[in-house]
């Protein structure tokens, strides 16, 4: 289903199972080359493809993503996944040597999560059904048209006309974090990576001052 175009070359539409090999691309490339905390622990492009992989494949699935094609070459140059949480979520599928290079991101982004779970917004709607927006990524060849910010704008609007009743994000990078105050999401929580410790260890050090930051939108 197309959902709208940016340029007469450039079209939206729903992320499908056949999207899964191009998308991974996109976003793995995004995350290997220019997300904090990815290129912060070097972990190489071969085992992130692995967990964009997985990330694709439930997004496609939960069928609240998109992605952008340019229609002169069929191929897709950006994807803004999602995916839906429920309280028994899927785990994903990827090797306990990938998951473990991971581990300082997922309990980050864990602890910027949970901060809104336990807040007032979601406490006082019981029942909500909430959306999580993942990995958002595009082509460098595309960047700078604005794609980013209506991928995200699109997944936003396919969750409302799907009734669900917030968006949220843990947004690692400055230029995701402009998108979401963009779009008007609202901030919830930041946190400086430089103050995350983890076993004793402070494995974002390197990063300074940079914060991650929980942004969430109501739709209904």
């Amino acid at each position: 289903m197309a959902i709208s175009a940016l340029a007469s070359s450039i079209q939206f539409r729903t992320m499908e199972a056949c999207d899964i090999d191009g998308a991974t691309d996109i976003i793995s490339k995004a995350f290997t080359q220019r997300e904090p905390l990815t290129t912060c622990l070097g972990i190489p492009r071969e085992k992130d493809f692995i967990k964009a992989r997985a990330v694709c494949q439930l997004a496609a699935r939960d069928g609240v993503s998109v992605v952008a094609l340019d229609t002169t070459s069929n191929k897709i140059i950006g994807v803004a996944s999602s995916i839906i949480v429920n309280s028994n979520p899927e785990p994903l599928d990827i090797p306990t040597e990938v998951l473990k290079m991971y581990e300082p991101i997922y309990a980050l982004i864990d602890k910027m999560q949970k901060v809104f779970h336990d807040s007032p917004t979601y406490k006082n709607n019981p029942g909500s059904k909430v959306i999580s927006a993942m990995r958002l990524g595009v082509h460098p060849k595309y960047t700078g048209r604005g794609i980013g910010t209506k991928l995200r704008q699109a997944t936003t609007d396919l969750a409302q006309s799907r009734g669900f009743h917030f968006v949220t994000a843990v947004a690692t990078a400055p230029e995701s974090q402009r998108i979401y105050q963009k779009l008007g999401f609202q901030q919830l929580y930041d946190f400086k990576y430089c103050d995350f410790e983890m076993k004793g260890n402070r494995p974002f050090a390197q990063l300074g001052t940079l914060s991650a930051e929980l942004y969430y939108k109501k739709l209904f």
